[in-house]
């Protein structure tokens, strides 16, 4: 019968091999719809951010992924349809597609 350290040896050395890489990751996935306003500060980060002069920059898959993102924490794979209206005081964004876990 094995001893207790050499069982405890072989759990840590278990826990240490575990996964270090995603690559063989399958993410959850889901079909999205969004449609939701766009904020005054959403329109600001994402106009500082992407380094663009003002909201007319702004295109619509961006803001799609930069919604979805924040209210889910998943990403977008791909988008099926993307309406966009939005001034620098807000707006709305429509859109649909596929997301995917962004943390497997």
């Amino acid at each position: 019968m094995p001893s207790i350290p050499m069982l405890l040896a072989a759990a840590i050395a278990v826990s240490l091999t575990g996964c270090l890489s995603t690559e063989s990751c399958l993410p959850d996935e889901e079909l999205f719809v969004v449609d939701e306003i766009v904020t005054e500060k959403d329109i600001t980060v994402m106009v500082q951010r992407w380094g663009l002069s003002d909201s007319s920059a702004l295109e619509c898959e961006e803001v799609c992924q930069y919604i979805y993102e924040e209210t889910t924490g998943w990403v977008i794979d791909t988008v099926g349809t993307c309406a966009l209206s939005v001034t620098d005081a807000g707006g709305t964004v429509e859109c649909e597609g596929d997301g995917v876990e962004s943390d497997c």
